[in-house]
């Protein structure tokens, strides 16, 4: 996009350098360069618009980085906690545990997230 962007400057100095030689006449002139601000406009908008993409992309790789931290610490520290810690952690997440005879369904209290159902062991 760079060298479009290049180009249309140029055609547009090349187009003020006509009309300043009496080469292109003022209705054909500024036809002509309407044309080529309205498409250096394009141009530029989608430039911006690939650079935020770019910038959005990157953060939202470094979030996903932060998570997976934060994950294997919360995974560390859920592996040394003893019992009863371990049993008011999940007493703190489940709001409730429904076991039918094939099926174990589990409620969260969390943003009211439910588990899809799976077979019981």
């Amino acid at each position: 996009m760079q060298n479009e962007q290049t180009k249309v400057r140029n055609a547009i100095a090349r187009m003020i350098n006509g009309y300043a030689d009496g080469i292109i006449e003022k209705r054909e002139f500024e036809s002509r360069v309407k044309q080529a601000r309205a498409k250096l406009a394009r141009i530029e908008a989608q430039m911006r618009a690939a650079d935020e993409a770019t910038v959005a992309d990157q953060q939202l790789r470094l979030l996903i980085v932060q998570f997976e931290k934060f994950s294997s610490q919360v995974l560390a520290k859920l592996q040394t906690l003893d019992f009863e810690a371990k049993r008011n952690v999940i007493l703190a997440l489940v709001r409730l545990v429904d076991i039918d005879k094939d099926t174990v369904n589990v409620i969260f209290r969390i943003g009211g997230m439910q588990m899809p159902k799976s077979a019981a062991c």
